[in-house]
């Protein structure tokens, strides 16, 4: 069967020179400049019999191309910042009671009244700082390469979607106090809606949130 020749393009100086299919994987000099290279085996790809497949090809590997790019849950503990701070001061004081209670022995009235406002103290406390995770934990904006998710609920939970494209207005609204705190709250509003279709409360930097969408957009 006689040799077939194939088109290459040298390295060297980028001309198309003619090779037989009998050297290929072998070292050959382009008659151009001299220069040596090894042309490679063709590889032959797979093309769809209808056009239309491959557009839906597309369309998937687009879907599956989506990424997230930030999550982000309120900041609860800046937003009851006193309170959290009365918090943790019940917890380690009820702590501090009951070992001094233990210390002290159970026979004692002192010690048994330490244990008792101790064991209270602390119930007092986890009360409202797991109250506050479990709020901050379930309630997530995320944000991926082409749109917003809004998730928040214990027991029944709602869900908001707005793509980039779709964004009419972001508002930010802080007061002097949150400002300092580094905390806020966030608005979306979508093209066709009269009200912000998406509203997250108490989140870390609002305004860093805000620019990282505007940058989607």
């Amino acid at each position: 069967m006689p040799a077939e020749a194939l088109t290459y393009q040298c390295p060297h100086c980028n001309s198309n020179i003619q090779i037989d299919d009998s050297v290929i994987g072998e070292k050959v000099d382009c008659p151009k400049c001299d220069g040596s290279f090894r042309p490679e085996i063709p590889v032959a790809k797979q093309v769809a019999a209808d056009p239309e497949a491959d557009q839906e090809e597309a369309v998937f590997k687009s879907a599956d191309d989506e990424s997230t790019l930030e999550e982000i849950h309120p900041a609860v503990f800046r937003r009851h910042f006193f309170t959290s701070l009365v918090c943790w001061i019940l917890l380690f004081g009820g702590i501090a009671g009951i070992g001094f209670g233990v210390m002290t022995g159970f026979s004692l009235g002192l010690g048994l009244g330490a244990i008792v406002a101790g064991g209270i103290a602390i119930l007092i406390a986890l009360f409202f700082l797991l109250k506050w995770f479990v709020i901050s934990r379930t309630t997530k904006l995320t944000l991926t390469t082409e749109r917003i998710l809004f998730r928040k609920g214990i027991f029944k939970r709602s869900t908001s979607e707005v793509r980039y494209v779709d964004i009419r207005n972001i508002a930010i609204d802080q007061s002097i106090r949150e400002r300092l705190l580094r905390f806020g709250d966030l608005a979306i509003s979508s093209s066709g809606q009269d009200d912000m279709e998406i509203v997250i409360n108490d989140i870390p930097n609002p305004t860093k949130v805000a620019e990282l969408i505007r940058r989607q957009q």
